[in-house]
């Protein structure tokens, strides 16, 4: 529960742009 809170507060200091982005290469590394 306090992952997820302090993740989605991260999502949203992340800009839009570098969101995606960030999800990408997250994914890449799994």
């Amino acid at each position: 529960m306090l992952l997820e809170e302090n993740f989605c507060g991260s999502s949203i200091i992340v800009p839009d742009l570098e969101g995606p982005l960030y999800l990408k290469e997250d994914g890449k590394r799994s």
